[in-house]
């Protein structure tokens, strides 16, 4: 589940340290978070339609991811005393897949997990991968 987006990065020269940079000040700023698992579970699913095509088909929820909205303000704190900026509009979800076919929001109650760290991930775009660069417990 992402909290934050950095910033869009490539391999360019003019680009790396840019994204070195940015890389340091998110390290500092996640390593100086203090808060406790937090408990991560959906309640619906739903298609985001920002765009005509492509749709993601999203879990997301309400209350049941409070903890989930609470743990990003604060790390979000974190960012901004770092020098970084951030997107003040959230909506947790987890992305199922795309499609071009939207669906209606409707009640779909997921268990979920305890999130127990957060991670620094570097999403290779267009590739549906992801590069582990760092992680810090929770708790």
């Amino acid at each position: 589940m992402t909290l934050h987006h950095l910033g869009w990065y490539d391999d360019e020269t003019d680009q790396t340290a840019a994204m070195a940079e940015v890389r340091q000040l998110a390290e500092n700023a996640a390593a100086a978070l203090r808060h406790g698992p937090v408990r991560v579970d959906f309640d619906q699913l739903l298609s985001f339609t920002r765009k005509p095509r492509n749709l993601p088909l999203v879990l997301s929820g309400g209350a049941c991811l409070d903890g989930v909205r609470a743990m990003r303000a604060a790390l979000g704190e974190r960012l901004h005393a770092a020098g970084l900026r951030t997107d003040p509009h959230f909506t947790p979800h987890l992305t199922l897949f795309y499609d071009d076919v939207a669906v209606e929001p409707q009640p779909f109650l997921v268990p979920g997990w305890t999130a127990s760290e957060v991670l620094l991930l570097d999403s290779l775009q267009g590739q549906s991968r992801h590069v582990d660069l760092a992680r810090w417990p929770l708790g």
